[in-house]
């Protein structure tokens, strides 16, 4: 695999944008690297649906629709926000 590549064989220069995203109880702390800039960017979003939806909306709108890669670390006694059944 070459540095190109992520392990499901896509291509890394596919995606806008890298997000770590701390997910917690009260907050959760982001960090954003933009595709091609050395420039990394910090930010809070509250635990509340809206403000993650307006941060989900946000990240769309600014990358035009295109894929951002997020890692998610969470605590291994919180629930998958995003599992469904």
């Amino acid at each position: 695999m070459t540095r190109s590549t992520v392990e499901n064989g896509e291509n890394i220069n596919q995606f806008a944008a890298f997000v770590g995203l701390d997910w917690a109880d009260e907050k959760h702390d982001v960090c954003l690297s933009v595709a091609n800039s050395k420039r990394v960017e910090y930010a809070v979003i509250k635990q509340t649906p809206e403000a993650i939806d307006d941060w989900a909306c946000r990240m769309r709108q600014r990358f035009d629709g295109r894929p951002v890669a997020i890692c998610l670390l969470a605590s291994s006694g919180l629930t998958n926000p995003w599992k469904h059944g």
